[in-house]
């Protein structure tokens, strides 16, 4: 029987460190996080098929940095902020349970909505032990602009191209009571 999670058991679960790696034909970029990630618990913004053992994470895309500004505004475009303002990163309950043994290499899945769109995206996780209640999971989720509707941008008369494929780094801390 799965027991039911309490609210402050749901705010030992911290996501930070998240970052956005991609290339184009001319060169590299990225984009971090900077702001505050917001556990978003019971608001109307979860998405609807969301248990209360889940937990979403809003990520408001005016709160990235990036390289230069002209990344930040063709991301900004790209993902239709004006009309999508935020990344939403959900993370199921069994995603980081609490193991005897912890494994250094494991895959797991959440689901990411960009621009709208939601996708289940596999997520290779370095898992470490930090204490004995808190443990700190490395994640890398390559995931495919075109899956999530987004046609990668190309400048200067197709000069500069972005290619499709992009990576998403972060780092999930999970504290157990």
């Amino acid at each position: 029987m799965m027991a039911i999670r309490t609210h402050a058991e749901l705010t030992n679960f911290e996501l930070k460190n998240v970052m956005i790696h991609g290339e184009s034909n001319l060169s590299d970029f990225w984009l971090k996080y900077a702001g505050h990630i917001k556990l978003n618990l019971f608001e109307n913004k979860i998405p609807a098929d969301s248990s209360q053992t889940d937990q979403v994470f809003e990520l408001p895309i005016n709160e990235f940095d990036a390289q230069n500004n002209q990344i930040k505004r063709n991301f900004k475009q790209l993902v239709r902020a004006d009309e999508f303002p935020s990344i939403f990163i959900q993370f199921k309950e069994e995603f980081c349970k609490s193991e005897e043994h912890i494994e250094k290499h494991k895959k797991g899945y959440v689901q990411i909505q960009i621009g709208g769109i939601k996708r289940l995206v596999e997520v290779q996780c370095q898992a470490e032990k930090v204490s004995k209640t808190e443990r700190l999971y490395k994640g890398l989720a390559s995931i495919k602009l075109t899956d999530f509707g987004l046609i990668p941008p190309n400048k200067f008369f197709g000069l500069v191209q972005v290619k499709d494929t992009i990576l998403i780094t972060f780092e999930v801390l999970v504290r157990s009571s």
